[in-house]
């Protein structure tokens, strides 16, 4: 069983800030350490999707946030 990797709440501003601003490829540090990185980033006519894959001491976890056009990252 893998355990959910969770983002800290105190973190969710910051990304969603690098997610609407950073290119591919941007790292940062979340408060509890881990890192992460914008991996790639898709649209279609619907949404815009960015690929982030974070790091921790022993667990890597990949998510995928999409908003839809003036809406929030999910």
């Amino acid at each position: 069983n893998k355990e959910k990797y969770e983002i800290p709440d105190s973190s969710l501003n910051a990304i969603n800030q690098n997610l609407d601003s950073q290119l591919d490829g941007f790292t940062d540090v979340l408060e509890n350490g881990d890192t992460y990185v914008i991996n790639s980033t898709y649209a279609n006519n619907l949404k815009l999707c960015r690929v982030v894959t974070f790091r921790g001491n022993s667990v890597s976890h990949i998510e995928t946030f999409c908003k839809v056009k003036g809406g929030s990252w999910k």
